[in-house]
């Protein structure tokens, strides 16, 4: 975006990007990851090499890896709600942006004292 837009087109995008986020499906922040492994069974398929597929959600919380089953089934909507968390993010990424942008024209065109009508 550049900078030498107008205020009220700055409102404008806020605004738009803010109804963007009434329209977030549901989402799960973190990133899938495929699992091979063996089951135990000795005349599996696994025992020669051909290990069972399995997927999980690894996130941060704390600064710890969290790691959750996904089953098979639900592999493609989790794969979806991870896609959506990502939009979400840019959205977000894209209102602080404006809200930057917007703090800092009014300060220079308002001065620092002025009070900022509600907008």
């Amino acid at each position: 975006m550049a900078y030498n837009r107008n205020l009220n087109w700055y409102l404008r995008q806020r605004q738009a990007r803010l109804k963007d986020l009434g329209k977030t499906k549901p989402f799960i922040a973190g990133s899938l990851v495929e699992i091979r492994k063996r089951c135990g069974n000795p005349r599996c398929r696994c025992t020669r090499g051909e290990k069972h597929r399995g997927y999980a959600i690894t996130s941060k919380h704390k600064g710890k890896t969290r790691t959750q089953y996904v089953p098979v089934g639900m592999y493609k909507t989790v794969q979806r709600w991870i896609i959506e968390y990502r939009v979400l993010k840019g959205i977000i990424k894209d209102i602080d942006h404006i809200q930057r942008v917007l703090l800092k024209r009014f300060v220079k065109e308002r001065g620092r004292n002025t009070l900022w009508k509600n907008q």
